[in-house]
């Protein structure tokens, strides 16, 4: 055997052991990697236990007769907050079983002015600090959609939270419910007069922890997973969502769902 090839065998033994090792450091990063993931499920699963204790004791405080005017705003303020981050919760959860496809709908039928009327109701009090007005123009002859009513109310609380963290005080929101133009298939549009979203970021908007912050002025109420979840929520349900935007004239998210015929 010559001198060139015994540095060929060399090196390809050489090339060899450090494939091994490469394949070794993949392996243990990936068993890290499940491990911090599983740590990271298994913390916030556990946060729902003391968020959920939390508003019900805040809830029990609200129920209290003595309680003057302000402050039950101040409690009815709490409960939102804690509702926020319990909903944030929920979200990385459901996100974390959608991207596994383990997540199961439990759907049932109802009428979309159900769902938003209820979903009215809770923001009360964060609209009312806001000085910021709601109308909503919902279509009387829509069919009901067969739906999880727990999911889409989540999307409604993403979509209209969102609104409001981009509307300044004494706005408007406004909330449509109509025909998608086409068959079986209903539309619902929420509307806020911000100052808009850069045409350039439009299209990651949905993307996970993607946050656009205008000059530090944005209140924010996510992590940038609302609107992911929004988005897997509502193509779980065979439906689409995007959203129209202009610099200076607010923006619309609108999102689909089938109906029942």
């Amino acid at each position: 055997m010559t001198e060139e090839n015994i540095n060929s065998l060399t090196e390809i033994k050489s090339l060899k052991k450090k494939i091994e090792e490469l394949k070794e450091k993949k392996e243990n990063l990936e068993k890290l990697q499940n491990t911090q993931g599983d740590l990271f499920k298994m913390l916030i699963h556990d946060l729902k236990g003391p968020v959920g204790e939390i508003t019900a004791n805040l809830d029990l405080l609200n129920c209290e007769k003595s309680l003057s005017e302000i402050n039950r705003e101040y409690v009815e303020t709490a409960m939102m907050g804690c509702e926020n981050l319990y909903r944030m919760i929920l979200n990385i959860l459901e996100i974390s079983k959608m991207e596994e496809g383990c997540m199961s709908l439990n759907k049932k039928t109802f009428q979309m002015d159900e769902i938003i009327q209820e979903r009215m109701k809770k923001l009360k009090a964060v609209l009312n600090q806001n000085e910021i007005c709601v109308t909503m123009k919902i279509d009387e002859e829509l069919q009901p959609v067969n739906a999880d009513w727990e999911i889409i109310d989540r999307v409604l609380s993403n979509l209209l939270l969102n609104a409001i963290s981009y509307s300044p005080q004494k706005s408007e929101i406004k909330i449509v419910v109509e025909p998608n133009g086409e068959k079986d298939f209903l539309r619902v549009k929420i509307t806020d007069q911000g100052k808009g979203i850069p045409k350039e970021f439009l299209e990651k908007i949905f993307d996970k922890f993607s946050q656009e912050v205008k000059n530090g002025d944005r209140r924010q109420f996510s992590t940038g997973l609302g609107l992911t979840f929004c988005k897997m929520a509502v193509e779980a349900h065979n439906g689409i969502i995007w959203v129209k935007s202009e610099m200076g004239k607010g923006s619309t998210f609108v999102f689909t769902l089938p109906t029942i015929t």
